[in-house]
């Protein structure tokens, strides 16, 4: 019954390997690189060794900061390697599957989320370059009184910092939505919270007088200090300038009427997310960069009549399950392929 349970709650992943003989456990070192509440990741390497007993090494990258670790593990429920710490506790417990380690929560089942994929170690040892996270930015904020910068890699973390010294760096959590020109992003971790709503808003920053296409709200707390608002200017940078919301004005060559409210397009590129208004009806579906262009999904949309309900067709048909090469230029978004071009202007 114990067996059953277990393999259960391991889910689809690993139910076949309950019926089968039990494994032996692999030998050698794994690696990976684990996320990290508070920098870019930890860099993990796990030798199992013969005689049953483990040594695992983590590098916290950006904190110079090694911690080396040994103990004993045996097979536990015949798919399963039960990491033991000195005092006979349990450390971790990792799934054997297609070679490679699979780590499994406090239930007994694999992790899940957007992190999932990161707590999987490999026999491959990678080399420098790739295993240390990439410090990109995708998306950047600052403000003044006092100054401070949101920097947000999308793959990686968030990451913020103020004059005073308050200094927080968070796994990127998955967005919500209030409203189509507004995404909010809110983290919780042992070192503090970090809330940012980002709003599509013309901004200017107050010394510089630079000007964006993004108004910026960060609430910011550590375990020492009380919750903080900062208010600042942003913008999305690379690919990820077409995130937002852009307005249609032209499809195939044709002007757009945009009557009491426009038709539009909205793009969140890190959630693979697209929506928008047709003219009559609201749409939502998915959407991905690949190969330099936007690749839709089927876009589903609301079923109400209206006397423009053609353009609306055509809005649709010009984004539903096709492959669009995209421009940006200033304030304007060009789609386009052989037989569809649309032009949209970002909403202010």
């Amino acid at each position: 019954m114990m067996r059953n349970m277990f393999c259960f709650a391991l889910g689809t992943l690993l139910l076949a390997n309950c019926n089968r003989p039990p494994i032996e456990a692999p030998t050698g070192t794994f690696y990976g690189t684990l996320p990290c509440a508070d920098c870019p990741g930890i860099r993990y390497e796990l030798t199992l060794n013969d005689d049953e007993t483990y040594v695992e090494r983590s590098e916290y990258l950006e904190r110079s900061v090694v911690r080396v670790d040994s103990g004993t593990y045996h097979v536990q429920q015949d798919t399963v390697i039960q990491m033991l710490g000195p005092s006979g506790n349990e450390v971790n417990r990792w799934a054997v599957t297609n070679g490679n380690l699979l780590m499994l929560d406090q239930s007994g089942a694999p992790v899940t989320g957007g992190l999932a994929k990161q707590y999987v170690l490999s026999p491959e040892k990678p080399d420098e370059s790739a295993a240390k996270p990439q410090s990109n930015v995708d998306f950047k904020a600052t403000g003044n009184e006092p100054f401070w910068v949101l920097e947000i890699d999308f793959d990686q973390r968030m990451r913020f910092k103020d004059l005073n010294g308050l200094e927080l760096i968070t796994p990127v959590p998955t967005a919500t939505y209030p409203q189509d020109d507004v995404t909010e992003w809110k983290a919780t971790t042992e070192q503090g919270e970090l809330l940012v709503t980002v709003t599509q808003k013309k901004c200017q920053d107050t010394m510089s007088d630079e000007r964006s296409g993004y108004q910026v709200q960060v609430q910011a707390s550590t375990d020492t200090t009380e919750a903080y608002a900062y208010a600042g200017c942003g913008r999305y940078l690379g690919d990820y300038q077409v995130n937002g919301k852009w307005l249609l004005s032209r499809l195939n060559g044709q002007p757009v009427d945009e009557g009491a409210e426009a038709p539009y397009l909205a793009l969140q590129l890190a959630e693979n997310r697209a929506g928008g208004f047709g003219g009559c009806n609201r749409f939502t579906g998915s959407m991905a960069l690949k190969d330099s262009a936007l690749e839709f999904g089927a876009l589903a949309a609301t079923k109400m009549a209206c006397p423009t309900l053609s353009n609306e067709s055509a809005f649709l048909r010009a984004l539903s399950e096709q492959s669009l090469s995209f421009r940006i230029d200033g304030q304007q978004l060009w789609l386009s392929s052989d037989s569809v071009e649309l032009v949209l202007r970002a909403a202010e």
